[in-house]
């Protein structure tokens, strides 16, 4: 097994069969790889029983949530849950991520807020709060506004005026059609295996304490693993 001294990790994605989370996770780990990060795309895989299941199935390797949907799960609970996992396998419970939630979701559930900022404002500090032992006896205003603020996370590129144009100009799909051929080389860690622990290395040079790798289809996860933790790992320590 080679390891990388970075924490490079895998995302598990929600439509992983449940009777293989366990094994996935063993995989991930007898890799070489130091993190398992794991989503919660409603309705499909718990994140935190399928973190539960990874962690009691793999010895040494550190598994962080990223993310829930902070609507989903109100921020005592959300508490109770991460802190139990905290305490029944110390040192290896990474973080809780804690998101919006895809609008479309959150409105199907019926929890599309009224201001996501305050939403996510108070469920954030609370978590927290009560993740250290505090007692709270107090009542947020309750939840969310139809806006968002910027949220272009492109500025360490310094594209973010170049993407607003094509954003106006038709969206996604103008994005996807004209967007430079360098921006991909940016957003994703694709081809030969040099290439991509090279831009494996350039995430971690910008300053990323963790890269989390996500293999699309879930189908291949298990032979890319493998060509991963062969060809790619040795890379980039």
């Amino acid at each position: 097994m080679v390891e990388t001294s970075r924490n490079l990790g895998i995302f598990l994605l929600g439509d992983l069969p449940p009777a293989q989370i366990a094994e996935t996770a063993q995989l991930v780990e007898e890799a070489g790889f130091k993190e398992l990060w794991i989503i919660e795309d409603y309705f499909m895989l718990s994140a935190f029983a399928t973190s539960g299941i990874a962690l009691q199935a793999t010895k040494t390797i550190k598994v962080g949530i990223g993310a829930i949907a902070n609507r989903v799960r109100h921020p005592a609970v959300a508490a109770m849950e991460a802190t139990t996992l905290a305490g029944a396998f110390p040192g290896r419970f990474l973080n809780l991520g804690l998101g919006h939630g895809l609008p479309f979701w959150m409105k199907q559930l019926d929890l599309y807020p009224k201001s996501p900022l305050t939403s996510m404002t108070e469920a954030v500090r609370d978590v927290k709060r009560l993740a250290q032992g505090e007692t709270l006896t107090e009542k947020g205003a309750a939840f969310y506004l139809r806006a968002l603020g910027p949220t272009l996370l492109t500025e360490v590129y310094g594209v973010n005026e170049e993407l607003k144009e094509l954003i106006k100009k038709g969206g996604a799909d103008t994005i996807e059609k004209e967007m430079p051929d360098e921006w991909l080389d940016w957003l994703g860690v694709a081809g030969s295996p040099a290439e991509a622990a090279s831009s494996i290395t350039a995430l971690f040079d910008a300053g990323s304490t963790s890269v989390a790798l996500c293999i699309v289809p879930t189908e291949e996860l298990r032979a890319q693993l493998k060509l991963i933790g062969r060809e790619i790992l040795p890379r980039v320590n």
